[in-house]
């Protein structure tokens, strides 16, 4: 009766280590999925990004006429039209410096090289 128990309950183990593999597996895959899927997406947007942005700026130029007179020729329009604009045309040289920072700082790079020596 003993060798019985223990009989199941290495069965009962291995079924449990087999379902503990399958779900670890189709997870595995499901992750794969998901990131496939999400680097087409990005892929994408950075294509569009510029696009966007010209866009934006587009619509900031022509309607800032418009804005600056129904404010009044108010300076605080005037000061956050121009801050809207300069934010805007700030985003190539940060789409760039983070494309910069991704490639330099990959998981292989030589952090050692940016640190200050000693002395």
């Amino acid at each position: 009766m003993g060798g019985c128990r223990a009989r199941l309950r290495n069965l009962l183990g291995l079924a449990s280590s087999v379902r503990g593999l399958a779900k670890g597996g189709l997870a595995a895959c499901g992750v794969m999925a998901a990131s496939a899927l999400f680097s087409v997406a990005m892929t994408a947007l950075l294509q569009a990004l510029p696009m966007i942005q010209a866009l934006m700026l587009l619509g900031i130029y022509a309607l800032l006429p418009l804005v600056v007179v129904l404010s009044r020729y108010s300076l605080a329009m005037m000061v956050t039209g121009a801050l809207a604009i300069f934010t805007i045309k700030t985003w190539s040289l940060l789409w760039y410096l983070a494309m910069w920072m991704d490639r330099t700082s990959s998981p292989g790079a030589n952090l050692n090289a940016l640190r200050v020596p000693a002395g």
